[in-house]
């Protein structure tokens, strides 16, 4: 289990395009429009450019800790008089409107979306006359996936996620549809005749860049915070509060003292995500000791117990859970004499703060660049949603397609699926999520089910292994559907940044599939030379197990779960 494939990797500074950036008069712009304001951000600096192609983020000007005992700094405190939200919408010049068309604006499914791209439609063509003019320009245009090339999409090497591409560039379209009709009925504020180059600015800053807390919020500042898999956390609080607390000892382990506006220097130890799985971490505190004493893999279960992880592979989940270091977001975080709440969503009422503070394990150190976490997401979401792939990203998973299909029409062969008829595959088709070293046991049932046609007949080794071929020749000829080898991928990323950016991000996307579908042929072999050993007559135990080796270990440990129910399932039916 090799976690090189798992581990973010740490994008330098780029001291040339950094240089550029602070001399653009669009940043200092932006920059004197933020403290102007009371946007409070002493332990930051911005602009920063990194990476070869000199993606703008922000970096620590000092430690900005993150312990067990100084789990939470604030960081970056944005007053709500610049937030973009709904309410704010609602409350301009403009607000009447959102009244006289309830369908779209109170009552429709996404009517928080419409509002935005409604109100900052409105604020975009008002240019300089605009109060959020020196935001809009900095942040420039939002890149989706709609806005790529057919000969750009092309280098996804998915026809799936090309054809998503098309639905999302025909449903921006069809909201400004939506909205055109009622631009056209208040022409005292749109009198532009087309508007579909600012809705579609505005339609790409709403989805590219809103946080959602119940409702979306525009948050300037925060947005520029690129992603990354670390632990941050933010919420509501009033000037009063923050006033008062920013001048007083840490409250319940917190520290607003940046609120000031003077970069709090911190002598805390520095922890951050390790990344490392429960046997690495085990393995660690033996100080990597040979596991003799495991009779079998499934058995570390019980040394793991007391073992917390941050990165385990088996652990990684597809739906939207909550983050870790919100589990105790609940907290009296104003349990104090000034008897205050968390706001979730009334985030425009006077005199409130957004404030971002550093996780359970988000400290970010002296130089580093500073991340937000817009959630835990594969590179199919990332492109979709933000236009850009990470490599590695250990969240990722490859989207396998099966027809659904009965035992009884099984020949030995899985039919084809027509991408003609993608319009209803969804009625046609299964869909099951591959994750990094993890196996995907819903995976094989479905081809338990058709190739072990009969119910009543009992488990096997042989025939789970007949299961576990099918599978990998599934694998085999999704790997073969692509038109590049991982190795050329690997030589033509190593190309950046002679590369466009979004070749660069098709080949992270492309990468990453196939270490996934290789990294599960891999299991799969490791399963075929087990069961071929208990097939002669070796005990599963000795099958996988014969060697107490930390190697063994790390290639045995995504197997242990499915290894002990095969092996319960032998033993039942024995």
């Amino acid at each position: 289990m090799d976690l090189k494939h798992l581990i973010p990797t740490v994008e330098k500074q780029n001291e040339e395009a950094t240089e550029i950036a602070l001399h653009m008069n669009i940043y200092n712009t932006y920059i004197k429009w933020l403290k102007d304001n009371g946007c409070q951000y002493p332990s930051l600096e911005f602009p920063v450019a990194f990476g070869p192609y000199g993606v703008i983020g922000a970096r620590a000007l000092i430690n900005i800790p993150s312990t067990k005992v100084h789990p939470k700094q604030g960081f970056l405190f944005v007053p709500s008089k610049i937030i973009i939200s709904p309410q704010k919408a609602r409350n301009s010049e403009i607000g009447f409107i959102f009244d006289e068309h309830p369908r779209l604006f109170k009552t429709h499914s996404r009517a928080v979306d419409y509002i935005l791209w409604f109100y900052i439609t409105y604020e975009f063509i008002k240019e300089e006359k605009s109060f959020y003019y020196p935001y809009f320009m900095a942040v420039g245009e939002s890149e989706m996936l709609m806005d790529w090339s057919e000969e750009e999409l092309n280098e996804l090497q998915d026809k799936f996620l090309i054809f998503e591409s098309k639905k999302q560039e025909k449903m921006a379209l069809y909201y400004y549809e939506s909205l055109s009709r009622i631009f056209s009925q208040y022409t005292d504020f749109f009198p532009q005749c087309t508007l579909l180059g600012p809705f579609l600015w505005a339609y790409k800053l709403v989805t590219t860049r809103s946080f959602s807390h119940g409702e979306g919020l525009v948050i300037p500042l925060a947005d520029n915070l690129n992603h990354e898999d670390v632990y941050v956390d933010y919420l509501t609080l009033s000037t009063g509060f923050l006033e008062k607390k920013a001048h007083d000892p840490l409250i319940n382990n917190k520290d607003y003292k940046d609120f000031q506006g003077i970069p709090n220097e911190s002598s805390a130890p520095m922890r951050s995500r390790s990344h490392m799985n429960r046997l690495e971490k085990c393995l660690k505190i033996q100080n990597y000791a040979e596991p003799q004493f495991l009779r079998n893999i499934w058995e570390i279960e019980e040394f793991l117990g007391d073992y917390e992880s941050s990165s385990d592979e088996e652990e990684l989940v597809e739906d939207n859970e909550e983050d870790e270091e919100n589990d105790e977001e609940n907290e009296d975080e104003e349990d104090d004499e000034d008897d205050e709440e968390c706001d979730e969503i009334e985030i425009d009422m006077a005199d409130k703060y957004f404030v971002m503070r550093t996780g359970n394990e988000g400290g970010f150190l002296k130089g580093q660049q500073v991340f937000n976490c817009y959630g835990r997401l594969n590179n199919t979401d990332l492109l979709g949603e933000y236009g850009f792939a990470l490599l590695p990203n250990r969240y990722d998973s490859v989207y396998v397609r099966m027809v659904k299909m009965t035992g009884a029409n099984y020949t030995g062969e899985m039919p084809k699926i027509d991408f003609s008829q993608y319009k209803r595959l969804k009625d046609i088709v299964k869909v099951f999520y591959l994750k990094y070293y993890k196996i995907n046991e819903q995976f094989l049932e479905y081809f338990r089910k058709i190739i072990l046609k009969s119910p009543k007949e009992g488990f096997t080794i042989m025939g789970e292994l007949k299961v576990i071929t099918q599978a990998e020749q599934v694998l085999l000829e999704l790997m073969n559907c692509y038109k590049t080898t991982i190795e050329q991928d690997e030589i033509m990323l190593a190309e950046v940044p002679r590369i466009p950016i979004r070749k660069c991000f098709a080949l992270r996307y492309r990468i990453s599939q196939k270490r996934i579908i290789l990294s599960h042929l891999s299991m799969i072999e490791t399963l075929k030379e087990i069961f071929w050993k208990v097939i002669e007559g070796q005990t599963m135990e000795a099958a996988h197990w014969k060697q107490k080796t930390i190697a063994n270990a790390r290639v045995m440990y995504p197997l242990r779960k499915y290894l002990r129910d095969i092996r319960l399932n032998a033993f039942n039916n024995s």
